[in-house]
């Protein structure tokens, strides 16, 4: 009786087995079958709507999305013109991408108030306005783009841009 047992439990396990496998073929034939006939709707469907001609109406929407799209899009990389006073643009003169003061201190283009170093020391060109309302981020960059320290800027700046007195011509801070 046991061995018998144990035949059929073998010959149900087989049969089931077999079943399973027979199963998991046949479901993936018929998948793979009925993405073709769908991939083949889909795509007859889509040829079809691409040769109408596009209603005026599709046409409006897509022209008011991409105006929307420009504003947001130029609000958010618009940049700020400079908001220094005046009286003191006559005193500073921009290079390296942030206005410098008769004593060769930098001070932030939007608001003139001294610039910060970046408290990482990986990278000594970037400067942070001291203005906590501002706190605008400078990058030293030379006319080539190339990252600079404070001193190369200084180093590099020719001496009679140097004194805004005697050449107030030379790049005025905007």
């Amino acid at each position: 009786m046991k061995n018998l047992l144990k035949a059929y439990l073998r010959k149900f396990f087989s049969d089931l087995h077999s079943a399973i496998l027979s199963i998991i073929i046949a479901l993936l034939i018929l998948s793979v079958g009925g993405i073709r006939i769908f991939t083949k709707n889909l795509w007859i469907r889509l040829k079809a709507t691409m040769l109408l001609p596009t209603p005026l109406w599709v046409t409006a929407i897509i022209l008011v999305l991409l105006i929307l799209a420009y504003i947001l899009l130029r609000k958010k990389t618009s940049i700020v013109l400079s908001r220094i006073d005046p009286e003191w643009r006559k005193e500073f003169r921009e290079e390296f991408h942030v206005c410098w003061d008769k004593n060769d201190k930098m001070r932030c283009l939007y608001c003139g108030n001294p610039l910060k170093a970046s408290s990482s020391d990986s990278d000594p060109s970037i400067f942070y306005c001291s203005n906590p309302n501002c706190n605008e981020k400078h990058v030293l960059k030379d006319k080539q783009g190339k990252k600079v320290t404070e001193q190369e800027a200084i180093n590099q700046m020719p001496t009679a841009s140097r004194h805004p007195q005697s050449a107030r011509k030379k790049l005025p801070c905007i």
